[in-house]
């Protein structure tokens, strides 16, 4: 019997963090962490569109930038799952980009839209049922001018 998930690490054991989970059946994966993903390829990366961040340390999350940048434009839905504050780190970070430039990259679309975001135009949380609710929270950040998700 051949194995659903197929798991490795993303860096060596001491390096950035970072969980890769293949979901072979589906073609897609889950993604533990943003530590440095210069070691997945954009195809890997692309089929990483569920992202669990456990903190924003920066060996945690700054392979963020690359995975947007990647992301961006290509008609996915990026949905990221973490802590309260979490949310707060990526409007920082999407804050701190002009984004003038983003019709200009051949092959893609501009984000949702081009102006620099503002709360009304933010990931929106989801609010998740059980326990640890109030602890772990989901986002999702649309790449593309397709519909947000249900």
């Amino acid at each position: 019997m051949n194995p659903s998930f197929s798991t490795y690490l993303v860096n060596p054991p001491f390096g950035d963090p970072g969980l890769y989970v293949e979901i072979r059946w589906a073609r897609r994966a889950l993604l533990f962490d943003l530590g440095d993903n210069t070691a997945l390829s954009p195809t890997r990366l692309l089929r990483a569109m569920d992202v669990f961040v456990s903190h924003t340390h920066m060996d945690h999350f700054i392979g963020f930038d690359r995975l947007l940048r990647i992301a961006l434009g290509r008609g996915k839905t990026l949905r990221l799952y973490g802590p309260p504050g979490l949310i707060a780190n990526i409007d920082g970070k999407l804050r701190g980009y002009t984004w003038n430039l983003a019709n200009s990259t051949p092959g893609r679309s501009a984000p949702p839209s081009t102006a620099p975001p503002r709360p009304s135009s933010q990931p929106r949380a989801r609010s998740k049922s059980g326990p640890r609710a109030s602890r772990f929270r989901s986002w999702w950040i649309p790449c593309s001018r397709s519909p947000r998700p249900p």
